[in-house]
């Protein structure tokens, strides 16, 4: 199988599988034991910690370890809106191209009296600055812009929203799961108030991610149990999964850069070949991060695409695995304004470490090919 669809999901590298392995077994210990396996396991934690904190440009004390991406962004949209709430804040505002997991939890935050503004993007994608100062005021708690978006790749400003959510006194989320892998993330430069991570996108294990956390930020915990996480995230530690976490943290802080350079030649290669007057791209090189590209076919049905591609050994999706049982067009092409006849025929391309460049034409010959195909 040729595998096209990192954004999804990443395989596990062997040397994070090989930290991993130990914790699994004869170091199985509970970190908040006393004994000694507790305590290395609970040293084990803290090396991964200060793993993370270093590939974010935090400090460790700013790391909380989640379940993933999703509980990372639900703590910090619905716990950030609740802190908010104790000052009279009811409002949140938030892109129109989020991620489910921002989005559902927002409409969970409707459910119980909370206003949500959704933001326009531009047919790039691209949230406005001006969008947001427009939407903003004194009744705002929370903004969420995501850093990449995970079905187009299209890269926000995030420091230029997150100034402007300040200057109106909110605090400032980015679900940056799709951005660690290609840009420049400083948690410390970027000012946003809180930042979500997931592991399986960098070479980590599934079921592991993080929610960094600038000191003074105010949050409702959403789990209540122990003391684990400094009180902010009962349950005792997934030790393997935070160990993997955290090598894979530090694999990709050595590599982001040349990681970078080779996925932007993979794209601009598909990219030069899926030409045509009934081929879109939805990822300009110069609006988008190097890991996606997203193509629209005229007249074509994408889950007819990717059955297809599938016969020929090829994975690709139409967008956020989270919502694979849907074909609709998602919520993100609606949002661009891609017009009627393309957006049926939306393919999401995402790149990774096991392509060659002749995968990548191998892609793009099956791609035109199955276009016109279909389309006659």
């Amino acid at each position: 199988m040729l595998y096209f669809d990192y954004a999804a999901t990443t395989p596990v590298d062997p040397e994070v599988l090989e930290e991993m392995l130990p914790w699994m077994n004869e170091a199985f210990y509970n970190a908040s034991s006393l004994y000694m396996g507790g305590r290395k396991a609970r040293v084990a934690v803290e090396e991964a910690r200060n793993r993370t904190a270093v590939f974010l440009d935090a400090r460790p004390e700013e790391i909380i370890f989640t379940s993933g991406g999703t509980e990372a962004d639900n703590t910090a949209v619905i716990g950030g809106a609740l802190a908010a709430e104790k000052r009279g804040r009811k409002r949140v505002v938030v892109s129109s191209v989020e991620h489910h997991a921002v989005l559902e939890s927002c409409r969970f935050l409707e459910s119980t009296g909370f206003q949500v503004t959704r933001l326009p993007v531009n047919r790039y994608g691209v949230v406005e600055p001006e969008a947001l100062r427009s939407a903003m005021g004194g009744d705002v708690g929370l903004v969420s812009v995501m850093w990449v978006n995970n079905e187009l790749g299209t890269v926000q400003d995030i420091p230029a929203l997150s100034r402007i959510a300040h200057e109106f006194g909110a605090v400032f989320h980015t679900d940056a799961v799709q951005a660690v892998s290609t840009q420049p993330v400083s948690f410390k430069d970027c000012k946003a108030d809180l930042l979500s991570i997931s592991g399986h996108k960098i070479y980590g294990p599934k079921g592991c991610g993080a929610l960094a956390v600038r000191e003074g930020t105010a949050f409702m915990p959403l789990l209540h149990g122990g003391q684990q996480e400094r009180g902010l995230r009962g349950g005792t530690e997934n030790v393997p999964a935070i160990v993997g976490l955290g090598k894979a943290a530090q694999l990709m802080a050595g590599r982001r850069e040349s990681d970078r350079i080779v996925m932007e030649q993979k794209k601009r290669r598909m990219a030069e070949r899926l030409v045509g007057a009934d081929i879109r791209l939805n990822s300009p090189l110069e609006y988008t991060a190097p890991s996606i590209l997203n193509v629209a076919f005229r007249g074509v049905e994408a889950e007819g695409m990717l059955f297809h591609l599938s016969r020929q050994g090829f994975c690709v999706s139409m967008g956020s695995a989270c919502n694979s049982s849907s074909v609709e067009p998602s919520h993100v092409i609606r949002a661009i304004g891609l017009p009627e006849d393309f957006r049926r025929g939306c393919i999401r391309v995402s790149f990774g470490h096991g392509q060659t460049e002749e995968d990548c034409d191998a892609l793009a010959e099956q791609l035109l090919a199955l276009s016109g195909r279909l389309k006659s």
